[in-house]
């Protein structure tokens, strides 16, 4: 059996490169002209998996679960079940396409791949270009979409900020006019910073889509109480946010889907909660008691002491913790608690003395990029 279905089951296009990849974490290959999933770098990757073999293209959910003790493998979205005799062919359900980095925030821990302000910070500061494209590369995608059009069960959009740009609505649109052989949802990822303008395009074509028997869910990014979010994530607003949130419940109800995706680090656990549960009364307000929640980890090396940070973090997580047990809001529950107990499980395992000091020059080294008020451990609970 092999070690990871997403091999088989989940592409990743990132427009912005001009690449393409197993998922999200594997490195990308560039793409000359046709997205070809079953050539030689796709299917080595399989048989690989496929023979219990840990490949290095992999690493990083492997070192993600010595990390932190949980991975995308493990954590992963949902995929049906599939033909695992045959590693060699794609079986494609999930599909992600990166937009490019157009992006209306700065959050200290995004780069400029993601961010247009980052990218300009980049390379004003650090000589580092990246590029916010202007006009991606659709046609290819299209393809490969209705090549796939069998198999897809999922489309989802990620930027940047999808409902900035002009891609996204024309993907929209596209979708809706083939021939899947299933349901097939789109998501979108979305800071949901919407200006009234960009609100009144977005529920116009949200409309459109629905009124054509389309299946959508909106993934909302963020995390923190108002505190914690308004100097993390620079150039968006909470309460602007929770507005926007709380006008698409009411113009939605349960026509669409709602998933909750905030960052899990060493500073946003302290108010994980509190965020869930704003969140929480506004979705039941609008009647809907039923939400995906999926904690995103931030888990490269340099990130590591931001999610363990010493014992300050435990009371928090084990709030948390209590608190998605005595709710029945979020789904997949149990597997959300799992996440949380796993980082609670670890920090009681990490010596403190050294993980301090080392925290200490990591929030500094954000406040040189974006200066924040957590500019000390001090400052924290």
């Amino acid at each position: 059996m092999t070690l990871c279905t997403f091999a088989k089951t989940w592409v990743t296009v990132d427009i912005n490169a001009s690449s393409v990849g197993a998922c999200c974490r594997t490195p990308h290959v560039s793409i000359d002209d046709n997205i070809d999933i079953n050539n030689e770098w796709f299917t080595t990757l399989r048989d690989n998996l496929h023979q219990g073999i840990q490949d290095e293209r992999c690493n990083s959910c492997w070192q993600q679960e010595r990390t932190v003790g949980t991975s995308l493998r493990l954590n992963g979205p949902y995929t049906i079940e599939t033909d695992q005799t045959d590693p060699q062919s794609a079986d494609l359900q999930y599909l992600e396409i990166r937009l490019g980095n157009q992006c209306d925030g700065a959050c200290v821990y995004c780069g400029g791949m993601f961010s247009a302000k980052q990218a300009k910070f980049w390379k004003l500061h650090l000589d580092i270009d990246k590029p916010v494209v202007k006009e991606p590369m659709t046609d290819q995608v299209k393809q490969l979409i209705k090549d796939n059009a069998h198999s897809i069960r999922q489309i989802v959009f990620l930027g940047g900020e999808p409902t900035l740009m002009e891609s996204w609505y024309t993907f929209l649109d596209f979708i809706v006019e083939q021939e899947f052989a299933n349901l097939v949802t789109v998501v979108v990822t979305s800071n949901c910073n919407w200006t009234d303008k960009i609100k009144q395009r977005l529920f116009r074509s949200i409309d459109s889509f629905l009124n054509r028997g389309g299946n959508f869910d909106i993934r909302i990014s963020g995390e923190g109480d108002k505190n914690y979010f308004n100097s993390i994530r620079k150039f968006s607003d909470y309460d602007t946010v929770l507005q926007n949130i709380t006008d698409l419940t009411a113009h939605y109800g349960n026509k669409i889907k709602y998933t909750l995706q905030p960052v899990m680090n060493g500073l946003s656990v302290y108010s994980l909660d509190n965020w869930l549960d704003v969140f929480s009364t506004i979705f039941k307000s609008a009647d809907i008691h039923r939400v995906n929640l999926n904690f995103a980890m931030l888990t490269r090396p340099e990130e590591f002491l931001t999610i363990h940070q010493g014992t300050r973090a435990l009371p928090s997580l084990h709030r948390l913790a209590n608190y998605l047990r005595d709710t029945d809001l979020f789904d997949p529950k149990q597997r959300m608690i799992d996440v949380v107990e796993s980082q609670i499980a670890l920090i009681t395992q990490q010596p403190n003395g050294k993980a301090d000091s080392d925290l200490e020059q990591l929030l500094s080294a954000h406040d040189r990029i974006l200066p924040h008020k957590w500019s000390s451990t001090n400052a924290l609970p």
